[in-house]
């Protein structure tokens, strides 16, 4: 009898195992669903250079609030220049804001490397960083053309260009974006602070 028990319980747990087999090696073959990010910030910041390059920072929020923020100069008692901070506020259209992050998340934005360096100097560096509910991802850019930019270049001058490592298309195509943004918060966004009347230094360069 007691042989007969353990026989069974036996083909029982056989049984479970199996049952839990199946199961495991669906869940392998299903899909992965990952919930939609509820955490979705984009920075977009560009520094000077020899010249009239824009110096902003543009942030978007989750709420596709932007952000965007400069510098001015006022002449002071003393004579010389005090900084004053710059703000403008405003909020990006749905369809925008759903493009920007489309083109991030399809196109292999977390692929790239940390930063894109050549070097030579007084030039102008881009970076952007993403910040979701799986991580911070960011790429800063100096000097270096995107792919697409180096297509109609012949070998002497990717030779003067110093790299042979040029930057994946995706980076170039959310700079322009995002710059058409910081352009539109500029324009139509609400200016913020004190100082209203002081013009930004090295505004965004806008059509």
């Amino acid at each position: 009898m007691r042989t007969l028990i353990s026989t069974i319980s036996g083909l029982a747990l056989l049984v479970v195992i199996a049952m839990l087999g199946y199961d495991m090696s669906a869940d392998r073959e299903r899909p992965l669903r990952m919930k939609p990010d509820t955490v979705y910030n984009i920075s977009f910041e560009r520094t000077g250079c020899y010249g009239p390059c824009p110096i902003y920072l543009l942030l978007v929020d989750a709420k596709r609030h932007t952000r965007l923020s400069m510098e001015g100069f006022v002449e002071n008692a003393a004579g010389d220049y005090d900084s004053v901070p710059i703000v403008y506020e405003w909020t990006l259209p749905a369809d925008r804001h759903t493009a920007i992050v489309e083109l991030i998340e399809k196109h292999g934005f977390r692929t790239l490397d940390l930063a894109y360096f050549i070097g030579v100097t007084d030039m102008e560096m881009k970076t952007i960083g993403v910040t979701t509910t799986r991580g911070h991802w960011s790429t800063s850019v100096y000097a270096v053309p995107c792919k697409r930019e180096s297509v109609g270049l012949g070998f002497e001058q990717i030779g003067r260009s110093k790299t042979d490592r040029f930057v994946p298309d995706v980076f170039c195509d959310t700079a322009a974006l995002l710059h058409e943004a910081a352009c539109d918060t500029f324009g139509q966004g609400t200016r913020i602070g004190r100082a209203s009347d002081v013009a930004p230094f090295h505004p965004p360069q806008c059509r």
